[in-house]
Formats: C-alpha cells, structure tokens, sequence
C-alpha cells in the first residue's frame, strides 16, 4: 500500500527536504514516482484526495459551506464525486458521500 497513512507518505519525500508534519508541505521525490505501477500511482491519488478532503472538511466552519466546496465543480467541470467515480478513486466515494456531495448535481 502506497501512502496509506502520513509515515508512508512522507517516505516518498524527498530527503533534502526537511522532516514534514501534516500541516506542511510534502516535496515528493520524482525516482519514487518513475518505480512505482499504475496501480500503486493511482491508490496514492486516491489517498492524497482522502487526506484533501478531511482537511478541508476541519476548515470548513459550517455543512452548508463543505457541501457547496465538495459540489463545485472543478476546472474539468466534474464535481468531486463525480471525478471520483469516472475514475475508480474507491474509497474517495464513500467519504464525499458520508461528508454531504449530492450524487445528483448537475456537472
């Protein structure tokens, strides 16, 4: 599993870079990327996408306010889940549901 928890993802950092928390920003190294499958590219998507969402979902102040973040659409017009699920990000789903996206938004 690639990047399931903050250990794994900051072991894809680069080392030059300083010690990262989760409150900082992560410098991926590019070798890790060239090694790594499809597969485990896209479950590292998946979970970058989960920690975007439970971060925005502790800034937003109110429901309303993360409902309308999560059912924006974005710069391919798809909102969030919508994204989500054109492309298989499995456990992202779940999350936007349980956190308020309408499945049924116009995108």
């Amino acid at each position: 599993v690639v990047a399931a928890d903050d250990e794994d993802l900051n072991n894809l950092a680069d080392p030059s870079t300083k010690e990262s928390s989760t409150d900082e920003l992560i410098v991926l190294n590019d070798k890790h990327f060239e090694s790594m499958t499809d597969e485990e590219l896209d479950l590292l998507v998946d979970n970058l996408l989960v920690r975007f969402v439970e971060s925005l979902a502790e800034t937003c102040t109110t429901e309303a306010e993360l409902r309308k973040e999560l059912d924006a659409p974005g710069l391919s017009g798809f909102a969030l889940l919508h994204f989500a699920s054109l492309y298989g990000l499995n456990s992202l789903v779940p999350l936007l549901l349980s956190r308020g996206a309408s499945p049924n938004v116009i995108t």
